[in-house]
């Protein structure tokens, strides 16, 4: 018999309809009204990321303005819907763009590079337009162009090494600890801002330390450092190997990662548009999004929208064969 069924048999119904015809009606209705009953129950916990169905993911990824990676699980997605609210305290800033944008959407080893930062020149070399910004994605090796420029054009494609990391940059240690050195058998699973902080000092097997992901947002368990004097953090695919000494409590280790090689060696308009949505909702207000670069190797064909490559710098084209750069306007 349903809840509700005998509810209506033993307090609602009359004497008269108590009996076992009267019963079996009952508990039919009550049936029909316990599923009622339970269809308000998940129609209300549809609007939770952790109780909604997989279905509901995507009406509540556009209310929280979260959009969904190409093959992102639904596990992961529903974490980073939980944490949405915290993730746009970094809208408008280049770790929000990079961190919580793009690299959900499988964009790895991208970099912001702004007007002044640029060497010796920004691609269309006016240094004066503060406000104004480039995305750069692949090797840390981009073509200085000149205004006149295009592509396939040789003249002025000079090529300018950027001062940037790999897959992890170097560490930067404050306060008299052994020297850390930092490596990873894979790409490091995520773009990851670490922070290793020691809490008590000591030699090794004494001194506790905890570590970060997130540049100090937030903080994982207190650990002992190994006597070994190697550690993995867990999930990261990142491997810590220390040199010999002693600790003091305060010493502090900082690096960044920049996630794992998991762009496609073909590029869609569609990626590119998604590209161009993510930047849009993440940049600050008052910056220009300028354009953004891709490096690949040989062999890459990019398909566009039946444009042509010019001197806009025009994504499209059937099919490009072995390119090494292209550059699309960030608008």
């Amino acid at each position: 018999m349903s809840a509700f069924g005998e509810y209506r048999s033993t307090e609602l119904a009359p004497t008269w309809l108590r009996g076992t015809w009267g019963t079996a009606w009952n508990n039919a209705l009550g049936g029909v009204e316990d599923d009622q009953i339970e269809r308000a129950k998940q129609s209300v916990l549809a609007r939770f990321p952790s109780f909604a169905p997989s279905e509901a993911l995507e009406y509540i990824g556009r209310d929280r303005v979260v959009e969904r990676g190409p093959a992102e699980t639904d596990d992961s997605y529903r974490a980073r819907l939980l944490t949405a609210p915290l993730a746009w305290e970094w809208a408008g800033t280049d770790f929000g763009v990079l961190t919580y944008g793009l690299a959900p959407a499988g964009v790895p080893n991208a970099r912001i590079i702004h007007n002044a930062d640029w060497t010796p020149l920004p691609p269309d070399g006016d240094a004066d337009l503060w406000a104004r910004w480039w995305l750069v994605i692949g090797t840390p090796t981009v073509p200085d162009w000149a205004p006149e420029d295009y592509w396939g054009d040789d003249s002025g494609l000079d090529t300018v090494d950027l001062d940037w990391w790999d897959d992890i940059s170097a560490v930067t240690a404050t306060g008299t600890g052994p020297a850390l050195t930092v490596t990873s058998a894979t790409d490091p699973t995520g773009r990851y801002d670490v922070r290793i902080q020691v809490l008590t000092g000591g030699a090794f097997g004494v001194a506790r330390y905890h570590v970060s992901l997130d540049g100090g947002a937030t903080w994982g368990m207190i650990a002992t450092m190994p006597i070994g004097r190697v550690f993995t953090i867990e999930g990261t695919n990142l491997t810590c190997a220390f040199a010999s000494g002693t600790f003091t409590a305060g010493d502090s280790y900082q690096f960044f990662t920049s996630g794992p090689g998991t762009w496609g060696s073909t590029m869609s308009m569609l990626d590119v548009t998604r590209i161009r949505r993510i930047v849009a909702q993440w940049k600050s207000a008052h910056t220009v999004f300028e354009g953004w670069f891709l490096t690949f190797g040989t062999g890459t064909r990019i398909f566009g929208d039946g444009g042509t490559f010019g001197e806009d710098g025009d994504f499209g084209g059937s099919a490009y064969a072995d390119l090494v750069m292209v550059f699309i306007t960030g608008t």
